[in-house]
């Protein structure tokens, strides 16, 4: 959410130098535009934005242009997209799983079924007090503007983390395969861990 689009300083080179060094995940799901790109340009290992949506389906800040999803992907990286109904649909009170899976179905599209997985990001489980709190008192310090952070609604058929196999229906239900839905599922993630953290 920073307004400026600076990207990576000469400390943030020897940063990231470190973080593949030490079999550290260098992450960009909530660095701009800028330093995401840096990231990929720099990192020996895989890039991830852990939870993120798409840009052109809905034009948030939280979420990654084309541009920074092929640069993900192009280092070998995985594209979490999370369930988060401010950040993905246009109408928080009324967003469904069907618009998550259409995130992740643009990613697939865009870069391929191994650079794509979920990172729901909150509030599934999360009690009321807590949401309302961060809502009103930490969302605005980290430049969300009033009424587009995080808040009390949820993505319809994603209220819990139990309902996670509603994932599973929405992806068979768009025709894929067993082994795709295995590496949306979970699978690309344990791939790039393996790969990074050995």
């Amino acid at each position: 959410m920073e307004p400026a689009n600076g990207g990576i300083s000469r400390y943030g080179i020897r940063f990231i130098e470190r973080l593949n060094k030490l079999g550290i995940i260098v992450d960009t799901g909530h660095c701009g535009k800028q330093t995401t790109l840096d990231a990929c340009r720099y990192s020996q290992t895989p890039v991830v934005a852990s939870h993120t949506g798409v840009e052109a389906i809905f034009p948030h800040e939280r979420c990654k242009s084309d541009e920074e999803i092929l640069a993900i992907a192009g280092t070998g990286g995985v594209i979490g997209i999370f369930a988060m109904p401010w950040f993905v649909h246009s109408d928080p009170n009324h967003t469904t799983i069907d618009h998550v899976l259409d995130h992740m179905d643009y990613v697939v599209k865009l870069v391929g079924v191994d650079h794509v997985g979920i990172g729901t990001d909150w509030p599934m489980s999360d009690v009321m007090w807590a949401l309302v709190y961060f809502k009103e008192h930490i969302a605005p310090k980290l430049g969300f503007a009033p009424g587009d952070g995080p808040s009390t609604e949820t993505v319809a058929g994603l209220e819990k983390y139990s309902y996670f196999n509603n994932f599973t229906r929405g992806l068979v239900a768009r025709g894929y395969s067993d082994g795709e839905i295995a590496k949306l599922m979970g699978g690309n993630w344990l791939r790039v861990f393996e790969q990074i953290c050995g």
